[in-house]
């Protein structure tokens, strides 16, 4: 884009004191020039902000956008955390529920052998470690 560099450089003669030659001095053209790419610039990111309905949703600029954005996704990281905390609550009701089978046909019957059921409840104990510790990544 023009805007980005001007290469053209400028002499100017000036009466008295001879010809100065710089590439900081620009032409009136390559101005204008720049001036009606930004504005076009301009129009395009108006037409894309409108587009996206983003002024619809009372929007000023994209700082509050992104603001909105990091919003969101804190309130989808404590979403996901609470979920987490909420399944291990549950492997832990499992591990409880478990338990108490146990405990019940134990009392029924002393010499029955209960490892299998052990075993779930060691599955459990470890499904609620895990969902904890995928809890705290959330965090």
């Amino acid at each position: 884009m023009k805007c980005d560099k001007f290469t053209t450089p400028v002499k100017i003669e000036i009466p008295g004191l001879g010809t100065i030659e710089s590439e900081d001095l620009l032409l009136k053209v390559e101005v204008d020039e720049a001036i009606a790419e930004l504005k076009d610039k301009i129009q395009q990111k108006d037409f894309f902000w409108e587009g996206c309905g983003f002024a619809k949703m009372g929007f000023k600029n994209t700082i509050a956008v992104y603001e909105y954005l990091d919003n969101l996704n804190a309130e989808k990281r404590k979403l996901k955390r609470a979920l987490w905390l909420a399944r291990a609550i549950s492997a832990i009701n499992a591990v409880g529920a478990i338990h108490n089978v146990i405990v019940c046909m134990q009392e029924r019957n002393p010499k029955m052998s209960l490892s299998n059921i052990e075993a779930q409840k060691q599955v459990w104990k470890n499904v609620a470690r895990k969902c904890r510790a995928m809890a705290e990544k959330f965090k």
